[in-house]
């Protein structure tokens, strides 16, 4: 089965190349990681300040705006970083110096402008089939099962997002070398491949569900132990996620085997 080989190679792409891997990812991650433990725990002291909450809510409602603010940026500029340098690093060979990827500014707008393009197809799509889908099972919320009502929102939802978005970003990571492919690259590349892509997101979206439960059953009562926990699985999902989108591109537009 073609889409359970895209994943372990994609795995392996990270675990076989984990030097390489930790040089790309690290800095990007923990400056993510910093900046959103810092505004947390301001916006914990702010909450817990009586003469702060007194002193008025709108101040507090401003600065925790401007936090988010803060951490969606932060966040979107280094997934970029990471992203880009590790697609140049897999398909270009292009080496890290030392733990500092190399920024790519120019290549990282160009991703970030597909990435906006097709997020906005997905954002649309997903909307829609919600909408209809939603309309068609909500019965099943009035009768009270609505684990069962959730069950299918995700197979009849989120599943088919998935899909479009492999083959829609097949193509993204050739933003990242340059390579001028057309916006539908991936799409056209991946027709016919519909079963090997419906079974990806479905092994993708399982695996990220049991390192969720996994953290929840296990480690969440201890929150030192739980942050460890969020931290790898963080890094874990994002190297993995991107390295599926390498892998599709190498496969399906550069034609490269999968070894």
């Amino acid at each position: 089965m073609k889409g359970l080989e895209i994943f372990l190679h994609s795995v392996r792409q990270v675990t076989g190349n984990l030097d390489g891997a930790l040089r790309v990812s690290v800095l990007p991650i923990l400056i993510q990681t910093v900046v959103v433990l810092m505004l947390m725990g301001g916006a914990m002291m702010g909450a817990g300040n009586p003469g702060a909450m007194a002193g008025g809510g709108m101040g507090m409602g401003a600065g925790m705006g401007l936090g988010v603010l803060i951490v969606i940026v932060v966040t979107v500029v280094t997934s970029l970083w990471l992203a880009v340098a590790w697609h140049r690093y897999v398909l270009l060979n292009e080496q890290p110096q030392g733990f500092v990827p190399a920024y790519n500014g120019e290549r990282m707008m160009g991703y970030f402008g597909r990435s906006l393009g097709y997020g906005l197809i997905i954002v649309i799509a997903g909307a829609v089939l919600g909408m209809i889908i939603g309309g068609l099972l909500s019965p099943l919320m009035t009768r009270g099962s609505y684990v069962l009502f959730l069950v299918l929102m995700a197979v009849l939802v989120q599943l088919p997002m998935m899909y479009l978005a492999f083959r829609l970003t097949t193509a993204l990571p050739g933003s990242a070398i340059g390579s001028g492919q057309p916006f539908m690259a991936g799409w056209d590349a991946t027709r016919g491949a519909t079963a090997d892509i419906v079974a990806l997101s479905v092994i993708a979206v399982g695996a990220h569900l049991v390192l969720a439960l996994l953290g929840f059953l296990i480690f969440d009562r201890i929150p030192v132990v739980s942050l460890i926990w969020n931290i790898v699985v963080t890094w874990l999902v994002t190297m993995v996620g991107v390295s599926i989108l390498t892998t599709l591109y190498g496969h399906y537009i550069e034609k490269r085997p999968l070894v």
